[in-house]
């Protein structure tokens, strides 16, 4: 060959690499195009595979039954992994696509009407079925193994009945707009393994039966699309924790609808709840129907005195809502009185200003409101407070003193605080908490003498401060409380008396007033008064108990 003949035929072989890098392809594109690897007729329909591992099935008609290793792509399963079936296509025949192991996802189309047995059995990596199939009039046994998801086209009218009945499913996602039938069968479409279902938001209606024994369906969100519910269309699906239900109008249930499903909770919005108690079906079948935004069971943490003798309640701090409900036991027991709401963003801390610890022990609980509807939880567990109470041992300096034990946290000991002047408390002694509530002091000293009895927590409270312990009232063997020259000004009379006390009180202010039998016990009790009317009383002995601002004053009366 001439120099000049080899140095045109470069030239030529430049401007094809040229061009083709000018219509962006390079030799290595060129290499990687797809081919035919193999291709046929069945009948009217044609099958073409090619080098990317996709076997197309087109034309009109059905795909043919086959038996074990008849299918013409037979040879070729290993290596298929898409199949592509065309929209003209009306049915897949028995064994068409047996042992297709690297078939990962599969597209039923529209126009399928059968489903013959054993369709993709053995295709163990097939993890996804879109089931589009519009008016499917059968379906065999075994077509799958396991499908992972299940997704119902929105087209889809008609499925058969227990078409995906020997299957374990994940989950389905059923968006079928116009189903309306489940076959011609009693039984429902599925089996009891699928464990989540998914309602598309366009669904109107769901089918007669299609869900019946779904034993293992969990949980059950109904769109706020939905209109009605078939006959038994979740009969028997007995696990369900719960049902959510987002329409505004209650949909119409069919004939046992949710037959053995009664006492699971259904969850609705607040403004529609009494809609749903009245409506045939819900309200005279499920035992439970609540509204969403119900915020979980609270917990207090601790409740002590403060000061003033006045119960300070603190409670635990959970997930935001918008509000807290305080509630103090009445004179029945376990009757609850709403006492305070308190909102969520102020402290989580109250003081009751109508306690009075010195009297008594109190009881609480608390819950949360939350949702557009302030919709209330469940009441904590109560916590009782401790009430101190003193009395003279058997000889000087010596005070027993005896409290009811705190309910409602857990705690190892009881702390007995001590103090000559009512304001700096020392510990004298500790004791187990295991129900023992009484203590002697037998080496107190001399004059008045003040007792708190406190219990040190597990864990802290966590407020503005660390709050790490619960203490009682102050009780004091100072039958007086305040100064002998304010005594002086308090006087009761006439005593004794047989049925009208008159009390004086110079410019001391009397907060309460309360009769005391002999036993210690209140029987009555008075606000800022100066006339007692005891006329009701039995004859015997009582105590006047006054608690003014300047301090408390225990005076003895006699009833005639």
């Amino acid at each position: 060959m001439s120099r000049n003949l080899i140095k045109k035929s470069m030239k030529h072989v430049k401007t094809f690499l040229v061009s083709l890098a000018f219509i962006g392809l390079s030799l290595s594109a060129v290499k990687a195009q797809v081919t035919i690897v193999d291709q046929g007729t069945i009948g009217s329909l044609t099958w073409v595979l090619t080098s990317d591992s996709v076997l197309t099935v087109s034309g009109n008609g059905a795909i043919p039954d086959y038996g074990w290793g008849d299918s013409p792509w037979f040879s070729h399963n290993h290596f298929i992994a898409t199949i592509a079936i065309g929209s003209d296509v009306t049915g897949i025949g028995e064994r068409a696509f047996e042992q297709c192991n690297n078939l990962i996802s599969i597209t039923i189309p529209e126009n399928i009407a059968s489903i013959g047995n054993l369709a993709f059995q053995n295709c163990g990596n097939l993890g996804t079925v879109n089931f589009n199939a519009i008016a499917c009039a059968t379906m065999g046994s075994g077509i799958f193994d396991n499908i992972n998801t299940l997704n119902i086209g929105e087209m889809v009218e008609n499925i058969p009945a227990s078409a995906f009945l020997d299957y374990n499913i994940g989950t389905v996602n059923f968006n079928a707009i116009n189903c309306t039938t489940v076959g011609n069968g009693s039984g429902g479409a599925f089996g009891q393994s699928i464990s989540a279902l998914n309602i598309g938001n366009r669904v109107k209606s769901i089918p007669n039966r299609i869900f019946s024994g779904c034993g293992f369906l969990t949980p059950l969100i109904i769109p706020d699309s939905i209109i009605s519910i078939g006959d038994y269309a979740f009969a028997s699906c007995k696990m369900l924790p719960y049902i959510e239900s987002y329409a505004l109008i209650p949909p119409i249930l069919g004939l046992n609808a949710f037959e053995m499903v009664i006492h699971q909770p259904v969850y609705v919005l607040c403004q529609v709840k009494d809609d749903y108690i009245n409506a045939p079906g819900w309200g005279d079948h499920f035992t439970n129907i609540r509204s969403f935004g119900i915020p979980p069971k609270q917990e207090l943490c601790m409740i002590s005195v403060d000061e003033n003798n006045h119960n300070e309640i603190v409670w635990k701090v959970q997930d935001a809502v918008n509000s807290y409900n305080i509630y103090r036991e009445g004179t029945q027991t376990d009757d609850y009185i709403l006492v305070a709401n308190v909102d969520y963003n102020s402290q989580n801390r109250w003081v009751d200003t109508a306690s009075d610890a010195s009297v008594r022990s109190y009881r609480y609980k608390v819950s949360a409101l939350d949702g557009d509807c302030d919709e209330e939880g469940e009441l904590s567990e109560p916590h009782k407070t401790m009430h101190l109470t003193i009395n003279a041992g058997t000889s000087n300096n010596i005070w027993n003193l005896i409290w009811t034990a705190y309910n409602g946290v857990s705690f190892q000991t009881y702390n007995i605080l001590r103090s000559v002047d009512g304001s700096s408390f020392e510990n004298i002694g500790s004791m187990a908490s295991g129900g023992n509530t009484s203590f002697t002091d037998n080496n107190a000293p001399v004059g008045n003498i003040y007792y708190v009895v406190e219990i040190v927590l597990n864990n802290p409270c966590v407020l503005h401060k660390s709050l790490s312990s619960i203490k009682s009232n102050i009780a004091s063997n100072d039958p007086v409380g305040i100064s002998e020259t304010q005594a002086e000004k308090i006087k009761i009379y006439p005593n004794p008396t047989s049925g009208t006390l008159r009390i004086e009180s110079g410019d001391l202010q009397i907060e309460n007033i309360q009769i005391l039998d002999i036993a210690g016990k209140t029987i009555q009790q008075f606000n800022d008064t100066k006339t007692i009317n005891v006329s009701q009383l039995s004859s015997g002995i009582y105590f006047v108990k006054l608690r003014t601002d300047k301090g408390e004053l225990t005076k003895k009366v006699i009833k005639e």
